[in-house]
């Protein structure tokens, strides 16, 4: 699946509004809803829904993206052929104080 510039752009600017600001945590659940409100979902290497844990003062990660209809049943869990091609979503997160910044859009 390749992602148009259209909803990429849709997606940046609603990412963006949600992690303006300081929050007590990487806002990872939101940018998700997001996400998923356009038909996609954030996945593993294979092809599984995300599922992860940020550790550290301040980091980054590219994670993968694909189409949320279409998964399938692998050895019990739900899979996600239909990956996007053409875009990640790239995370920086940095501490300062007791709070956090995200910075996060897709590529």
């Amino acid at each position: 699946m390749k992602l148009k510039a259209k909803t990429r752009s849709k997606l940046n600017g609603r990412i963006s509004d949600l992690t303006k600001g300081l929050h007590r945590g990487i806002v990872i659940g939101g940018i998700a809803d997001v996400l998923e409100s356009e038909g996609i979902k954030i996945i593993q290497e294979d092809g599984t829904e995300f599922s992860g844990i940020f550790c550290g003062a301040e980091g980054s990660s590219r994670l993968e993206l694909a189409a949320r209809d279409g998964a399938v049943k692998v050895n019990g869990l739900d899979t996600y052929p239909d990956a996007v091609t053409n875009a990640l979503l790239v995370l920086t997160w940095y501490k300062v104080g007791d709070k956090m910044e995200t910075v996060a859009y897709v590529s």
